[in-house]
């Protein structure tokens, strides 16, 4: 009987305890460092199309130098349909102009 009537009252510490560790925030494309690898263009906005349906292009750039890296990066800035900007970083392809 005491089991039961402690129940609620486990069940609402449970509730309201914040968890003691926060997942890792995803850097995917989010910087040079963390640039995706595709295989052709078509592939970055395959994968921008899986993460951020109806989003609009605003932007592309061809990066020669990223932070230091020479290698080729392409930046793509995407309106997402909440309204803000996210830019996101591709590599892996002969990116030429």
């Amino acid at each position: 009987m005491k089991a039961i009537l402690l129940l609620p009252f486990i069940l609402v510490v449970l509730a309201c305890s914040k968890p003691t560790s926060t997942p890792e925030q995803n850097l995917e494309g989010q910087d040079c460092a963390h640039a995706i690898r595709v295989k052709s263009v078509a592939d970055e906005y395959a994968w921008m199309k899986a993460r951020y349906p109806g989003f609009l292009p605003k932007g592309q750039s061809l990066l020669m130098s990223c932070n230091g890296v020479n290698q080729p990066t392409d930046a793509v800035t995407i309106l997402l349909r909440d309204g803000t900007t996210r830019t996101f970083y591709f590599t892996g392809f002969p990116l030429s102009y």
